[in-house]
């Protein structure tokens, strides 16, 4: 599907396999790909390992743009999980609230595309990939699952055998980090009155 990872490099596999700056996540999502036959081998979509994400004022700028592309409560949502998200992570050791702060803003940022329940996951993942924000992506994966199972969302599965399938693949392959559980407490604490 279209967007599943971003940076088309051509890269061949023993650049891969011998490349350093990969991140053993990028290769294991690599190896899924290539076991599906999602991508062709000699050109791969693929991202190298970078802590990437936008800056407070980018991270505003989307959410503006998304909610008038898909207007709806859930931007004020948005807002109120990365305050929320900020609040903690000022009070925590080792977590930057900046980053917690935009990492909310920005974990329903594939509802830009319209109203989907499963679906925005995905379009998140997506979107925040083409912006090279590797980490936003990953919010987006992992918001919605306080339990690593892609059953144990409620939601409407509005996506595709093979995006369940990656998502799926994603969280198996992972291990939550204290942004991922921040941001899934953050989202089930705030509404768009407030938390």
């Amino acid at each position: 599907f279209s967007g599943l990872a971003t940076g088309a490099v051509n890269l061949s596999e023993k650049e891969i396999a011998s490349d350093c700056n990969v991140c053993s996540f990028n290769k294991k999502l690599y190896n899924f790909l290539k076991l599906y036959a999602i991508i062709p081998m000699k050109k791969f979509l693929f991202r190298r390992c970078h802590i990437m994400f936008p800056d407070k004022e980018t991270a505003i700028y989307e959410l503006e743009t998304a909610g008038k592309m898909n207007p709806g409560r859930w931007t004020a949502h948005s807002y109120n999980v990365a305050n929320a998200a900020k609040r903690i992570a000022e009070n925590c050791c080792g977590l930057d609230s900046s980053k917690a702060f935009v990492c909310g803003l920005l974990h329903d940022i594939g509802r830009r595309n319209g109203v989907s329940a499963v679906r925005h996951i995905i379009d998140g993942y997506d979107y925040a990939m083409a912006k090279g924000w590797d980490e936003i992506a990953r919010i987006c994966l992992t918001h919605s699952f306080p339990v690593k199972d892609i059953e144990a969302d409620i939601g409407k599965k509005d996506i595709s055998k093979l995006q369940y399938d990656f998502i799926n693949a994603y969280l198996n392959s992972i291990e939550y980090d204290d942004y991922d559980k921040l941001i899934i407490l953050c989202d089930a604490l705030a509404d768009a009155d407030g938390f």
